[in-house]
Formats: C-alpha cells, sequence, structure tokens
C-alpha cells in the first residue's frame, strides 16, 4: 500500500506528470520570452508602415494646401494596443511623439517674374522666410523604430547621422516646390493625434526665378538633416554644401526656374503672412473705361486677402468707381478697397482724356507703402 503507483510499465504516475508539467513550464516560458515579444515587434512594423504612410499622406496635404488655399485634417496613428493571446500576457500597447524645431529658407541672387506674363513680379532679389519642421519619434518597446522628418517639404526616416529619403522633392526638373510649417506642436506619449493644416501662405501659382547677377541662385536650408541625405533628394546637377547646420544648394546659372512656396500653420487659424507687394494685374495702359486690377501678394508671391487697396488719382480727369458693401455704386478720385479671397482688388477708371492712377497698399509689414501706377486715356 505505501508504494508509489505504477502503470503497467513500473513507471510513476507522479514522476509523468511532473515532466510533463516541466514541459508545459519551459515551453510557456520560452513563448513568453521569445515568441511573444516576436509577435509584438510585428505589430510594430505593421504600425510604423502605417505610419509612414499617415506622414507621406500629411506631406501630400501640406502641398496640396500650398495650392488650392484650403484647410487640410490629417491624422497620425503614432501607436497602438497590441492584440491579446490567450493565456499569455501582452504589454499595454505603445505610442509615439509629434514636435517641430525651427525652419528658415533663404533664396539668394534672383529675378522675379510672373508665370503669366513674365513681368517683374516681386521687387526683391533675396527671399527669405522662417517657420518649422516637424519630427516625428516612435517610442515602442521592441523595435528600435526610426525617426521620421520632414523638411520642406521632403520626409526622412532614420536616426543620428543615416537618413533615407521617403518621400518627397526639393527639386524636380526646373521646379523648385519649398513648404513650410508655421506654429509649434510638442505632444507625447499617444496613440493618435489628428492635425488640421491652415494656409497661412498659399494659393498663389508660383513665380519665375533667373540669376539676378552673373553669381549662382543659392537656396540655404537650416537643416538637422546630414549632408549627404540632401546629395540624395536633389539633381545631380546642384551643387550641396553644408556649414554649421545650414545647407546650401547652388543652381546653375542662365536658366529659368519655377519656384513654389507656401506656408501652412500648424494651430487653430492664425492669419496670413502680412501683404509684402502689389503685383499689376490689368495693363498698365488703357483706354477709358477700364478695369485697374491689383493683386495683393505676400513675400512667398502668394495671395492675401481682405488686404487695405487705395487708388487714387494722380492726375487729369478720371473718376474712379467701384460697389460698396451694400451694392451702392461709389465714384470718387480716391477709393479704398479690400483684396478678395484670392488677393485681387479693382475699380473702374472712367478718364476723359491722359491721366495717371496709383494703387497704393498702405497696410504691408515693412515701413514704406507700395505703388504702382497705371495710365488711362
Amino acid at each position: 500500500m505505501g508504494r508509489l503507483l505504477r502503470d503497467e510499465g513500473g513507471f510513476s504516475v507522479t514522476v509523468a506528470a511532473s515532466i510533463l508539467l516541466l514541459v508545459l513550464s519551459l515551453f510557456y516560458v520560452s513563448y513568453q520570452s521569445i515568441e511573444i515579444p516576436a509577435f509584438c515587434k510585428e505589430v510594430e512594423k505593421q504600425s510604423l508602415t502605417v505610419l509612414e504612410e499617415d506622414v507621406v499622406n500629411l506631406v501630400s496635404n501640406l502641398k496640396e494646401l500650398v495650392g488650392d488655399n484650403t484647410p487640410k485634417a490629417v491624422h497620425l496613428h503614432l501607436g497602438d494596443v497590441y492584440p491579446s493571446v490567450p493565456f499569455f500576457s501582452t504589454p499595454n500597447g505603445f505610442s509615439g511623439s509629434v514636435y517641430t524645431y525651427p525652419a528658415r529658407v533663404k533664396i539668394n541672387n534672383v529675378n522675379i517674374t510672373s508665370v503669366t506674363s513674365r513681368e517683374q513680379a516681386n521687387p526683391y532679389n533675396t527671399l527669405e522666410i522662417t517657420g518649422s519642421n516637424i519630427i516625428i519619434s516612435p517610442k515602442y518597446n521592441f523595435l528600435n523604430a526610426p525617426d521620421i522628418v520632414i523638411e520642406y517639404g521632403v520626409v526622412a526616416v532614420g536616426k543620428g547621422s543615416n537618413y533615407m529619403p521617403l518621400y518627397g522633392k526639393l527639386i524636380d526638373n526646373s521646379t523648385i516646390f519649398i513648404p513650410l510649417f508655421n506654429g509649434n506642436l510638442s505632444v507625447g506619449g499617444v496613440i493618435s493625434y489628428e492635425l488640421t493644416l491652415y494656409p497661412k501662405s498659399a494659393g498663389g501659382s508660383g513665380v519665375y526665378i533667373t540669376n539676378e547677377s552673373s553669381s549662382n541662385i543659392t537656396i540655404e536650408l537650416d537643416s538637422r538633416l546630414p549632408l549627404d541625405f540632401w546629395r540624395k533628394v536633389v539633381p545631380e546637377w546642384v551643387s550641396v554644401t553644408e556649414d554649421n547646420g545650414t545647407v546650401k544648394l547652388s543652381l546653375p546659372k542662365g536658366r529659368t526656374y519655377r519656384l513654389i512656396m507656401g506656408v501652412a500653420s500648424l494651430n487653430e487659424w492664425s492669419g496670413r503672412l502680412p501683404p509684402d507687394y502689389l503685383y499689376r494685374v490689368s495693363p498698365v495702359s488703357q483706354s477709358s473705361p477700364c478695369g485697374l486690377v491689383v493683386q495683393v501678394r505676400d513675400v512667398l508671391n502668394n495671395p492675401v486677402p481682405l488686404s487695405n487697396v487705395t487708388f487714387s488719382v494722380l492726375s487729369g480727369s478720371v473718376t474712379l468707381k467701384t460697389v460698396d458693401d451694400r451694392g451702392n455704386l461709389v465714384s470718387s478720385s480716391s477709393l479704398t478697397v479690400k483684396s478678395n479671397e484670392m488677393g485681387f482688388a479693382s475699380v473702374t477708371a472712367e478718364s476723359s482724356g491722359l491721366g495717371l492712377v496709383k494703387a497704393n497698399l498702405t497696410d504691408r509689414s515693412a515701413l514704406q507703402p507700395y505703388e504702382v501706377v497705371f495710365i488711362v486715356s
């Protein structure tokens, strides 16, 4: 009676049960320590693919906003929750962070003309604008995920000094497309993030630029991305150098480039870039009666709505006419009108002889007003 129970082969049932329990325990520990991390890592890989697609969609929306001048909503899947595995333990989930850092673009030695008339559009030979770039940093538990960086419409993936292009071109043939963000973000430890982009400088068709002097056009970019990355995303005929965090692109002279720039605000609607200059849309010399049309533009050559433009008669017997907000016809030798959504401001001019009319942008960002003159005969 005191003997251990044995099966027909004389093997102890208790020993067999102990061995089976040991095997199951080893299997459980092995699966928990090897297979579950591998499973979770695969979930993170899939999440990273989705996040990269989200970032590409974000930049695509940024470029669309610069063109169509309308807000865009995007969603970033920064993390996820691990699916449950019966009888095994998985972490709660993983997340990511989004934050901004300063951006600056300076384009030197340019002569700027309109894409429609090829007349001078912008009176300056240097363009400079500041804004923000974005870095998205996944915080995964098992995968050593790279950062995703958005600089000037180009998406980079990597860490440290090793980044590879994911999407976007700064220069495509002879078109230069440089979008920026405006505002600050600092979001961490979230699984998803909704972001709305608002147009701050957008809606223009770009301008043509050529070298102003015998020197090359240069584009300076404040960048955290390494020099070899920029050499991968611009054509071979562009010279790329770097000095203390500023990447310098030198464009061959004697060529005409189309430059498109714009800014999207990351915060709630914060208004437009201030008006900078007037572009004469209607011909400089016309016969009476005629429409005098200008477009209010910002420093990036995009239209600015709701800006005050004053048309005034400098000489001659000229009468200016417009319709006010109540639909009444107003006539005077000096009229102030607001630019519409596309930055256009206009009056009708009637003259019995030769006259001069000035369009004056008084609420520009610079200290002095900006003026253009029309001839009416």
